[in-house]
């Protein structure tokens, strides 16, 4: 499970290695739209259509929905970037007890500078603005704490090229201590055991 702030590379991180390991790649975002839909929940603003959702159906049901949508593929091999609440990554871990969560980290300025470049969010063009979706983003819970949940924590300021060599480096769980950039153990909540990485539903198989 891939977690962080906006635009610090949880998308790239997913596609990049569900491709190049062959895993099931779930977004958070995209069920969340689905549950919405089901739900008849629609408002312009994605944040409160979000809000009311996670309210009115309880702020794990994107992971409940997730369970429920691909079932016995999960235990192939997944990766699941965006999750927002704290109780999503607890209902993937009661059923997933080796999965990891990663923890993707990049500057305010840095994130800011890529939105600004790949427009992703058309209404947000100020750093004010930017801000305002971060702190939208923070109120679900699970960023404001992501540390104490987090067994790998990656920092990705440079360019695609360094940050798919450190994704690499986690989905191998290899050599975790002297690659650049990458922190294990970061929290005394979970014991990360970096050998058992590839072999277990956690990095390697899921992330």
């Amino acid at each position: 499970m891939v977690v962080g702030h906006t635009c610090a590379g949880k998308t790239t991180f997913g596609e990049y290695a569900a491709h190049t390991n062959d895993l099931l790649f779930i977004e958070a975002s995209d069920i969340l739209r689905v549950v919405e839909g089901k739900a008849g929940i629609s408002d312009p603003k994605p944040f409160v259509a979000a809000k009311t959702t996670l309210e009115s159906l309880g702020l794990d049901v994107v992971a409940r929905k997730i369970l429920e949508l691909y079932g016995d593929r999960l235990a192939t091999g997944f990766l699941i970037t965006g999750f927002r609440t704290i109780e999503e990554v607890e209902v993937i871990r009661n059923h997933f007890p080796h999965v990891r969560v990663v923890l993707v980290e990049a500057s305010e300025r840095t994130r800011f500078q890529r939105q600004i470049e790949r427009v992703r969010t058309p209404k947000v063009k100020t750093l004010e603005e930017f801000r305002k979706l971060g702190d939208q983003q923070s109120s679900f819970g699970l960023l404001r704490v992501a540390e104490e949940f987090a067994d790998i924590r990656v920092v990705n300021e440079g360019s695609l090229d360094e940050y798919k060599i450190k994704i690499e480096a986690i989905i191998a769980g290899s050599a975790l201590q002297s690659a650049h950039g990458v922190s294990t153990r970061i929290h005394p909540r979970h014991d990360t055991d970096e050998k058992g990485l590839e072999a277990s539903t956690g990095i390697g198989s899921t992330a």
